[in-house]
């Protein structure tokens, strides 16, 4: 596989790596949420490859994501590209596992303040 097409890819799955995990505390019960990050970024490649943010159809997939999507450096960028999209988001190592733990903001997940906040003043 050529690098651009694999470029091409790593940004694709990043894009939808930050819709599954704003679906995730949209659908959440709990201000926080934990997952381990090879879970999100795994839910993130079937999601591009299916075309579905179902939870319950991508857990039940036994497919795996290529090599260069589970490497520490994408889980960065995956990091990165949710605190650019103001979603507080944290790394925990449990157990040799790097979980993903994302909150809730009062404001929505966007973190960006609603009108009735900005009225306020």
């Amino acid at each position: 596989m050529s690098l651009i097409l694999v470029n091409d890819e790593r940004r694709r799955v990043l894009e939808k790596t930050v819709e599954v995990a704003i679906h995730l505390l949209n659908t959440a019960r709990t201000r926080r949420i934990s997952v381990k990050m090879a879970t999100l970024v795994k839910y993130a490649y079937l999601a591009c490859r299916l075309g579905t943010l179902d939870i319950t159809a991508l857990k039940q997939m036994k497919v795996h994501p290529p090599h260069h999507l589970r490497t520490q450096y994408f889980y960065r960028e995956v990091v990165k590209a949710l605190r650019k999209r103001r979603i507080r988001a944290r790394v925990e190592h449990r157990h040799s596992v790097k979980y993903l733990v994302l909150y809730k903001s009062r404001c929505g997940v966007s973190g960006r303040q609603s009108p009735e906040h900005v009225a306020r003043g």
